[in-house]
This record gives structure tokens, sequence and C-alpha cells, in this order.
């Protein structure tokens, strides 16, 4: 080695870093990176089906609660029709729902292609929830007895009531998301709705 490469105690220099990273070090960050990017997109999917369950849930509530005020407010029966009804002929299915007058003292409901242009008793049109909340359909509608019913309805001092069959008292409205996670509405007989 000349003298012109030692510094000036006589050593020589260390031999100089070379800058950025090695391919191992590479493949270890992306490694991370895409295993942390995996636990935040499926914590994120949990999240936004939990969220849109409850959306579903407290939006049924709320019709529920619409439908027993309209009760009170007019003097009538009305209710909220499941779209999955298996008293019906052809329902438009268990992810639609609509609020309906009852037109006498028995079972009277408006037909289910009536609409609210076509027939005064329909409130509102079927309501498909899956627009609003994508994977969210009502799962059933049934009694303390387990008896299947087509919804939930309301005399004019806003009771529960079912002018078409008996009922076994609360009535229990079970939402589902696409994962099986399920949501209930339970409606007493002295009208109160809660969402479980």
């Amino acid at each position: 080695m000349s003298v012109s490469q030692r510094n000036q105690h006589g050593l020589q220099p260390a031999r100089q870093r070379q800058e950025g990273l090695t391919v191992i070090e590479l493949m270890v960050v992306l490694a991370v990176t895409a295993i942390m990017t995996t636990i935040i997109i499926s914590s994120f999917n949990t999240a936004t089906q939990v969220y849109r369950l409850n959306g579903a849930a407290l939006r049924i509530a709320g019709d529920i609660r619409y439908a027993r005020s309209l009760s009170v407010g007019n003097s009538g029966i009305y209710g909220v029709h499941w779209g999955g009804d298996p008293n019906e002929m052809s329902p438009p299915g268990p992810s639609y729902y609509r609020l309906e007058k009852n037109t006498g003292t028995t079972c009277s409901w408006p037909a289910v292609a009536d609409t609210v242009n076509s027939n005064a008793n329909v409130i509102t049109n079927w309501s498909d929830l899956s627009v609003e909340f994508p994977g969210i359909t009502i799962a059933s509608i049934v009694d303390n007895a387990s008896n299947v019913h087509g919804g939930a309805a309301f005399d004019s001092w806003g009771a529960s009531s079912n002018p078409c069959t008996g009922v076994t008292y609360p009535v229990t409205i079970t939402v589902t998301n696409t994962s099986g996670v399920t949501k209930t509405i339970e409606v007493r007989s002295a009208g109160r709705v809660k969402s479980l």
C-alpha cells in the first residue's frame, strides 16, 4: 500500500459502506407490508359488515315504529309487511319489506303487486335492504312459539296486533348478513319495539 492511501495517523481508511438495501432486506419489508395490509383489509371488511347489519336493523326498527305511529295517529291498523312472507303466493324476496294499512278488521292487506300509486293502503313501495345495505336480509319473523309471521302490525292504541293469525309475543325479527351474523328486533304486545 502506498503512502498516499494512508491517512494522517498512518492507518488505512475504513472500507466505505455502500448505501441501499440488500435484496433480503427488501423482501422482508415487502412481506411485513403485505401481512399488515391483509390484516387491515380484513378488519375493515368485518367492521363494514357489522355497520351494515346494525344500520339495517335500526332502519327496520325505525320503520316499525313509524307504522305504530301511523296506527295511533290515523286510528287504524298499520304494519310492516315482509317480502319473505311464506303466506304470500309470490313474495318479492327476503330483503324486501314495506309499510301497509289493513283495510278492515280481518286480514285485509294490500296485494303484493300493489304500489303506492295503485292502492292508497300501500304506505311505501317495497324497500330492498340489499340496495342500501349490501348482503343484508331479513332471515325470519317469528313469535315466541316459533310461528312464522309476515310482519308486525299495530292497532289504533299502538299495541301490537295481528288480524290474520294468533301471535304469542314477543315477535322477533332476525336480520342477517352474508357471514351469518344476526341482529334481532323485538316487538312486544304493548307495541314496544326494541333493537337487541
